[in-house]
């Protein structure tokens, strides 16, 4: 492929993070990032309409956070949030008001000592939550086995963290028609059906 650096200026301790597309930048839709340590931050995507080489900021940062994921939303839409101790917090995106680029957030989630955000997804009705630990274990949950609660809560347990699966590190929400590609630390890229994976309760720690 092509070096990044051939289209961003970035600085030697940066790293890209996510990557969105967007056709239109209609100010009726926003980008909605999380950060490692639980704050969210909802922006309208027309914010981003005259973008430079060296870039905008998107979100201000603190000094020990990093920003973990970004989702384009619109009205109506519901947020989920995974953390690496299993649990997850779903909320309407209307919790989070729009807020310029340069702003910090608010809290989406409540964090345990040493718990942080692993990433972000939209709810959709029929779908399951795929979670994914870093020892290999894996697990589909129905969407609707997680309530809608307020932005800023301590959240549900999403997957029994044990000392056998390890922490969570991934989640995604998928139909159980779709293809997946996991990939290692090690660069093993594994491809499998969303459906070959063993649906299970919350509260379980997946196979």
């Amino acid at each position: 492929g092509m070096p990044l650096i051939n289209f961003l200026e970035l600085r030697p301790e940066e790293r890209v993070t996510t990557m969105v597309a967007a056709r239109h930048l209609d100010p009726r839709r926003y980008l909605v990032m999380v950060t490692r340590k639980g704050i969210i931050k909802k922006v309208p995507l027309s914010a981003f309409k005259n973008i430079r080489k060296t870039g905008l900021i998107a979100v201000n940062l603190r000094e020990d956070d990093e920003l973990m994921g970004v989702k384009r939303v619109e009205k109506g839409d519901r947020i989920m949030v995974f953390t690496s101790y299993g649990k997850s917090i779903m909320f309407d995106e209307k919790q989070a008001r729009p807020m310029g680029r340069t702003a910090t957030g608010v809290r989406a989630i409540r964090l345990a000592k040493g718990d942080v955000v692993i990433g972000i997804d939209k709810y959709r009705e029929g779908a399951d939550a795929l979670l994914v630990t870093e020892n290999g274990y894996g697990k589909r949950t129905p969407t609707n086995e997680f309530r809608q609660q307020n932005r800023g809560g301590k959240g549900l347990k999403a997957i029994d963290i044990t000392d056998k699966n390890g922490n969570l590190v991934a989640f995604q929400i998928v139909t159980e028609d779709e293809e997946l590609l996991l990939l290692t630390g090690e660069g093993q890229a594994i491809r499998l059906e969303a459906g070959d994976i063993s649906r299970q309760k919350r509260y379980s720690r997946g196979v």
